[in-house]
């Protein structure tokens, strides 16, 4: 039992020391607060039925009531978002001894892919602990099913197909697991092939159901494999995650970076010590041949999004992308415990940095929607509010590399500000219907009227407005962060006019 425990343990605490200190996620994604508008009453229940008869997701339902269940409980938000995140962690451990058949190189893998930073979005929000949770689902069937290959338990068989069939009745990136259990029947029990045929009748099923929905946009496929998938694992944007995780981990307020590299000391001392103690074995050939399949064939349902496979998509694939990096190491390099820790120390750093970045993301995101609940009696009585994202773009420290269309959408390459949420947010927030502006622009007065740009996102371009000061309610940096900003905490209310 202790050896089974300590693993876990290791695994958990990785999870929490690369992604969940501070332990802190004081705002919600747009989704999750869309959500939360719902009354209680009828209109939650009219919203659960529509979602278990019409949706193509009817278990996303889960995601919902998730939701209501946290409520405004900022604690429970993160609390949930690291238990479902470690569920996913530890179902990758188990998934990782069927496969290699050694619990230090099961260790080894799982730690590479919990610090592979194309991934980040999975610890960002409370909308981002439903996908953990159904990536866990979907890889506890996978790892079932190689153990139904390995001792032929029915049990085991038949866990796995309902793992398979809750999975892609919630989130249908699992889709193409059935090819995935074909390629490892034949390579891990010929005998058994038939079996893994079962899965492909809720896949089936799933079609069926699809196909009175939106039609699957194939046109997609292929430029998202070409070139955003690419960017994802070796390209342009895991080089920027890299960079600016290293950057932004020296920024981190105190006390957390000394909590943090006190962990990390210990979390590299430890793993150093168990590596000398016996030599990194070679990860066996069938399971390198069934971790390419895994990652070509559950890339595919991520290269259909229409616009481009984000951070979120990548879980399933970086199970087989982190089995084939450690090979290569292996291979190239021989079993090195200082070249392994030093790359572990490497991740640790990028990892913190980034999970700092989406901790000060939060908190701009909550003070912006303080200052609106604040300035809820002006609004009331306005016509309009101006949000303007530029004055904060312009005062904050976000990017090395400056692009117009990026204007703290995003925070050193995490989510930032997200002006369209706010326009859809306000009236749950204020109880009114109001215009709202996200200005894009410098604010100009002329006479009795404002002057700004705002993006167009139907036509992806820039627009000018033109509105009457009277009746306008600025939210801006100096209105927000009136006594300063203190790595994205707001100390007091703003004591500035807001109504112009």
């Amino acid at each position: 039992m202790k050896r089974a425990l300590l693993p876990i343990a290791a695994i958990v605490g990785l999870n929490l020391l690369a992604h969940f200190l501070p332990f802190e996620r004081v705002s919600l994604a747009s989704d999750d607060l869309q959500i939360l508008q719902i009354s209680p009453g009828q209109a939650r229940a009219e919203y659960v039925r529509a979602q278990l008869t019409t949706a193509r997701r009817p278990l996303e339902i889960s995601y919902i009531l998730l939701h209501w269940f946290a409520g405004e409980n900022k604690l429970l938000w993160v609390t949930l978002l690291f238990l479902a995140s470690s569920l996913l962690a530890v179902s990758v451990y188990f998934l990782m001894t069927e496969l290699v058949g050694d619990r230090l190189l099961s260790l080894i893998c799982s730690a590479f892919f919990i610090l592979l930073p194309n991934k980040e979005q999975l610890y960002h929000h409370l909308a981002d602990a439903h996908l953990n949770a159904v990536y866990a689902i979907t890889v506890a069937g996978l790892a079932l099913f190689l153990a139904y290959l390995r001792k032929s338990n029915p049990l085991s068989l038949l866990a796995s197909l309902i793992c398979y069939t809750i999975s892609i009745f919630w989130y249908e990136l699992g889709f193409f697991l059935p090819f995935v259990l074909v390629a490892a029947a034949a390579l891990y029990g010929r005998k058994k092939l038939g079996a893994s045929l079962l899965f492909f009748l809720p896949a089936l099923f799933y079609l069926l159901l699809r196909s009175g929905l939106d039609p699957v946009p194939l046109n997609y496929l292929w430029s998202n494999l070409s070139v955003t998938v690419p960017n994802l694992y070796f390209g342009r944007q895991m080089i920027k995650w890299t960079l600016y995780g290293l950057a932004r981990f020296p920024f981190i307020e105190p006390p957390w970076i000394f909590v943090l590299l006190v962990g990390n000391g210990l979390a590299l001392g430890g793993f150093l010590l168990r590596l000398r103690k016996s030599p990194i074995p070679q990860i066996p050939l069938r399971a390198i041949l069934l971790s390419m399949a895994m990652s070509i064939l559950f890339l595919i349902p991520a290269a259909l999004v229409p616009y481009g496979p984000l951070s979120r998509h990548t879980a399933l694939a970086s199970l087989g992308f982190s089995i084939f990096v450690i090979a290569v190491l292996r291979f190239l390099f021989g079993a090195r415990p200082i070249l392994m820790t030093f790359l572990m120390g490497v991740g640790l750093v990028v990892n913190q940095g980034i999970a700092w970045n989406q901790v000060v993301s939060c908190r701009m995101n909550n003070a912006v929607l303080e200052t609106l609940q604040e300035k809820k009696g002006s609004i009331l009585q306005g016509d309009r509010i101006l949000i303007d994202q530029y004055s904060f773009a312009q005062r904050i420290p976000y990017t090395w590399i400056k692009d117009p269309l990026n204007q703290l959408d995003l925070y050193w390459g995490v989510d930032g500000l997200v002006g369209s949420a706010f326009q859809r947010l306000v009236p749950g927030i204020v109880g009114k219907s109001i215009p709202v502006y996200i200005l894009r622009s410098p604010l100009q007065t002329e006479g009795e009227m404002l002057t700004f740009q705002v993006y167009n996102t139907t036509y992806y371009r820039f627009e000018p407005e033109k509105v009457s000061r009277k009746g306008s309610t600025l939210i801006d940096y100096a209105t927000v962060y009136s006594h300063g900003f203190h790595h994205g905490k707001r100390f007091a209310a703003s004591t500035l006019r807001t109504q112009l």
